[in-house]
């Protein structure tokens, strides 16, 4: 029974873990050290990535230096940031490449599943623990 406590115990710091890298991530859009960069898309769903100067990839801006442009992109970068700060998306992986890396961002907004905590193995480990104890 208390290694079920634990486990839901973990799975809460986890939790929090997880809501604040969304608003770690929100804050950086809304200042503009992330911006969207690119999109994946899945069957039935699609999720964003963001990145920036701090992942070792570039801001994303008009090439032409149309204003236009870089006011959507600003406007996406917003949404987004409100999107993960009311938990309506959040991050759901991580893409690395030679260049840097960047965050994904989905949920079922945009038709995937909410990444929920899981430690699928931590019962077994706990017992076994236990019993090298």
């Amino acid at each position: 029974m208390k290694e079920k406590k634990k486990v839901e115990q973990d799975k809460q710091v986890l939790h929090v873990i997880q809501r604040e890298i969304d608003i770690i991530t929100a804050l950086l859009l809304l200042t503009g050290q992330y911006t969207i960069f690119g999109i994946f898309v899945e069957p039935g769903s699609f999720s964003l990535s963001v990145g920036g100067p701090i992942t070792g990839t570039s801001r994303i801006v008009s090439k032409s230096g149309d204003k236009t442009v870089d006011l959507t992109i600003d406007a996406i970068d917003i949404l987004l940031a409100i999107l993960l700060i009311s938990d309506k998306v959040n991050i759901n992986g991580i893409f690395i490449s030679p260049r840097g890396f960047s965050l994904s961002i989905g949920g079922p907004l945009f038709g995937g599943a909410k990444p929920e905590p899981d430690l699928p193995h931590a019962e077994k480990i706990f017992n076994e623990f236990n019993k090298i104890l």
